[in-house]
This record gives structure tokens, C-alpha cells and sequence, in this order.
């Protein structure tokens, strides 16, 4: 008779540390999973964030594209202006010199 409640109170004893070390895993486990849950969150977030990221520096690529693009023909245009410029100030003074040649 006391053997048996010996054993039992043994059992009991063992399943209570058991319960106490099951409840410690359960509360390790579950701190894992929200601080899992947290940065999961926090890879979403980012996530997103890279996808803006990459949206905005492929407008700012193609804003330089057309930038590059509208300098490079105000640059054919100066030159082009500045030849004409050119151009005229010969005529002018070949007019100036034709007009003191026929006054002298």
C-alpha cells in the first residue's frame, strides 16, 4: 500500500516538473512566434517599401533620360544659333566694308 502511493506521489511529482517544463516550452515557444510574427511584419513592410524604392528610381532614370535628352537638342540648337549668329555678323560686316569701299 505505501509502495504504491510512493509511486504515485513519484508520478505525480514527474508529471508536475513534466507540466512545468511543458508550460516553459509553450511560453518560449510563443515568445518565438510573435517576435517571428514581428518580423515577418517587418520584411512586409520592407518589402514594400523596396517595391516604392524601385518605382521611384525608375521614374527619377527616366526623368534623366529625357533631361539628357532635352539638353543635348538645346545643344544642337545653340550651335546651330550660334552659327547663324556667326553668319550674320559676317554678312553685316561685309555690308559695312562694301558700303565704306563705295563711299571712299
Amino acid at each position: 500500500q505505501q509502495s504504491k502511493e510512493k509511486n504515485i506521489d513519484n508520478s505525480s511529482n514527474e508529471l508536475e516538473e513534466e507540466n512545468l517544463e511543458l508550460r516553459q516550452a509553450i511560453h518560449h515557444l510563443t515568445a518565438e512566434n510573435n517576435a517571428a510574427r514581428e518580423i515577418k511584419s517587418l520584411v512586409v513592410e520592407l518589402r514594400e517599401k523596396n517595391v516604392e524604392l524601385a518605382e521611384s528610381l525608375r521614374a527619377s532614370r527616366d526623368q534623366k533620360r529625357v533631361a539628357l535628352s532635352c539638353i543635348e537638342d538645346l545643344k544642337a540648337e545653340n550651335e546651330f544659333l550660334r552659327s547663324e549668329l556667326d553668319n550674320m555678323q559676317k554678312r553685316v560686316c561685309s555690308n559695312a566694308y562694301d558700303e565704306q569701299d563705295r563711299t571712299s
